[in-house]
């Protein structure tokens, strides 16, 4: 990614998202970190020390507004709540939605899609051993992303690879 851009982080705290936060690098991405809750916002603060520069901010919809690309890693439940806030300001981006391999889990990227219908939703998971509670620097990790929308396939896969992943993409089939 030569193009310096705005990057929201919904979710800034749980492992895959933290993981991108922490390894973007400064000359790239501008990042708007959000936690969940308030805690959260504050354990993002202290745990966000990222070569990028790194903004915590306490309201999804205010660093949505701001981002050129949304990287979304929440709880079902809550990242309904998220897509009816960020709705009308999500549209037209590029939302990259994290998910994890956990058996009996879909993937909610179909239905954020339909939450978010005039953005470009981008699946991403994460492959992560239960065990492991974090994504340790120095270790490859692959990530597989999809999506109907090939230009959007490629910002995030720039991204995640950017992030020091390394994309496994595939278009998904209209």
């Amino acid at each position: 990614m030569t193009t310096r851009k705005t990057i929201a982080v919904l979710g800034a705290t749980r492992p895959a998202s933290a993981a991108i936060v922490k390894r973007l690098p400064n000359k790239c991405q501008s990042v708007l970190a959000y936690g969940d809750t308030p805690d959260d916002f504050q354990r993002g603060h202290a745990t966000t020390q990222s070569t990028a520069e790194c903004i915590p901010i306490e309201c999804p919809r205010e660093a949505c507004w701001e981002a050129d690309m949304i990287v979304i890693s929440a709880t079902h439940p809550a990242l309904n709540q998220l897509a009816e806030k960020i709705r009308d300001v999500a549209m037209g981006k590029t939302v990259v939605c994290l998910g994890y391999v956990s058996p009996g889990i879909a993937p909610v990227a179909d239905e954020l899609q339909r939450m978010l219908p005039y953005s470009r939703i981008v699946s991403c998971v994460i492959t992560v051993d239960d065990r492991q509670e974090k994504i340790a620097d120095g270790i490859t990790t692959y990530a597989s992303i999809s999506s109907n929308d090939q230009e959007a396939l490629e910002e995030a896969s720039q991204l995640i690879e950017a992030a020091g992943f390394v994309p496994i993409t595939a278009a998904k089939s209209a």
